[in-house]
């Protein structure tokens, strides 16, 4: 082959476009780029998992090295505390010791002895003074009866002023009913209204309202009026054994005054 010819042959081979095994090239740098950015993400989250491993390890030893100081302390507290008891026993006995060898010792004992003549004489008009007070206490006992039947009656006027004011508290209010259960729903369900006795609804009132059940059982609910006067007690899930249930109007207060009507209590079907 002439060298011109093979010149224009390299050149086209060159120069013709072919890009055969460039994708491979590519797959193999971007797997590689993929890898090295997987290793070091692992890197660096492992450096901080150890790094707060560590954290959690000396936290915990230096929280038992404080416990075991403590317990080292109450241990040299209690040590302390019973040298100095044994201390104050010891000396204790070393003064009782030095008392009974001392000679004058039989004197004091008969000082004692004629101290304890004079605490009986004194003993004895105690006690003759006690008698004389329990005679004069019994003429008394009448005067005590009569201060406390005058106790009791004022006890009774008291009650009599408590239940006063309770009436001057209560007002007059009217409750306009709405049964609104459903059996075969399983819910019981009763609306109230409250007007005063101009006929007024009356707003933010509280009111409890107790269900008691066929089976016995009871549960009381505390709820406010709205604007319109009116309350919703709802109780789901109802069962057959429960069925009817008795509706009371507990207490219907506001501003410390009693609405609660006359008529109070209400049966649910």
């Amino acid at each position: 082959m002439a060298p011109n010819r093979f010149f224009r042959y390299l050149r086209s081979r060159l120069t013709s476009g072919n890009d055969r095994g460039t994708s491979l090239v590519e797959y193999t740098i971007l797997w590689a780029m993929m890898g090295t950015s997987v290793v070091a993400g692992i890197e660096t989250t492992a450096g901080e998992f150890d790094a707060k491993f560590n954290e959690a390890s000396v936290g915990i030893s230096h929280g038992a090295a404080a416990e075991d100081g403590d317990e080292a302390e109450e241990e040299a507290e209690e040590e302390s505390d019973e040298e100095a008891e044994e201390d104050s026993a010891s000396g204790g006995a070393e003064a009782d010791d030095d008392a009974g060898g001392d000679p004058s010792g039989s004197g004091a004992a008969g000082g004692t002895t004629s101290s304890d003549s004079d605490n009986a004489d004194s003993d004895n008009a105690a006690d003759e003074s006690d008698d004389e007070d329990g005679s004069t206490s019994g003429h008394d006992s009448s005067d005590d009866d009569e201060s406390d039947d005058d106790e009791s009656e004022d006890d009774d006027a008291d009650n009599t002023d408590d239940e006063s004011a309770d009436a001057d508290n209560a007002e007059e209010a009217t409750v306009t009913v709405k049964q609104l259960s459903n059996r075969s729903a399983n819910k019981a369900k009763i609306q109230l209204q409250f007007r005063d006795s101009d006929g007024k609804k009356i707003k933010d009132l509280t009111v409890t309202v107790r269900f008691t059940y066929a089976d016995g059982s009871f549960e009381e609910t505390i709820v406010e009026t709205g604007s319109s006067g009116k309350v919703n007690v709802t109780r789901k899930k109802m069962t057959d054994e429960m069925w009817d249930v008795t509706a009371t109007i507990e207490s219907a207060v506001k501003d410390g005054v009693d609405y609660r009507p006359d008529e109070d209590t209400f049966v649910l079907t």
